[in-house]
């Protein structure tokens, strides 16, 4: 699935995760002026402009209160796309041929390198808040110390703080797969076919 080099994302359901929960005020804005434009449009707004803004400034119209609405909607929703699309970009990772590059941050790039022969185990969690987005927590667990990885000063960090559920199960299967095959061993990849194949010949 994952090709050696190429540098790859969280997946889509992080970037609107990013949208929801990091830009939430300026939702709540959003929210806001589109009531606004709507009562503007056709609601008790609009006969309130009329009789008193529109009377004494004559040269001003509904329709250019509405366009001067609207711009500032589309304004307000591309500014929240635009932090949730920097917040998704921060987060990146790499198969390379004997590592896996995890990549954090904007303008400060955060470089973390897990060889595969040291990995020992991947974890998923999902908490309440990310089976609502259809996201997990992705943890990699090696045979270096906390205080080598996964830690900056003593405070644990994520490298894969919230992940497609699909893609991280990916994830988990490719560097297992890996890591089995740079400690010699052979690693068996279990779908649902070849269960239930197991399950014939056991009969």
């Amino acid at each position: 699935m994952f090709t050696i080099g190429k540098t790859y994302h969280l997946g889509r359901k992080t970037f609107w995760f990013f949208f929801f929960t990091r830009a939430k005020s300026f939702i709540a804005l959003l929210l806001l002026a589109l009531v606004v434009t709507y009562l503007v449009y056709a609601g008790s707004l609009r006969q309130l402009l009329e009789t008193t803004l529109l009377v004494k400034y004559s040269y001003i119209t509904i329709d250019m209160i509405l366009l001067w609405l609207i711009l500032i909607d589309i304004s307000i929703l591309m500014i929240a796309l635009l932090r949730a699309s920097v917040l998704y970009r921060q987060y990146d990772f790499t198969f390379y041929e004997h590592a896996l590059h995890i990549k954090h941050g904007i303008f400060l790039k955060k470089e973390h390198i897990l060889p595969y022969q040291q990995i020992q185990n991947v974890e998923i969690h999902r908490s309440y808040t990310y089976a609502i987005f259809g996201l997990v927590e992705l943890d990699i667990i090696t045979g270096l110390t906390e205080r080598e990885v996964g830690t900056v000063n003593g405070k644990k960090i994520n490298l894969f703080p919230a992940v497609d559920r699909k893609l991280a199960r990916s994830i988990a299967h490719e560097l297992m797969k890996l890591a089995a095959e740079r400690n010699g061993y052979v690693a068996e990849v279990r779908t649902e076919a070849t269960s239930q194949k197991n399950r014939r010949r056991r009969r």
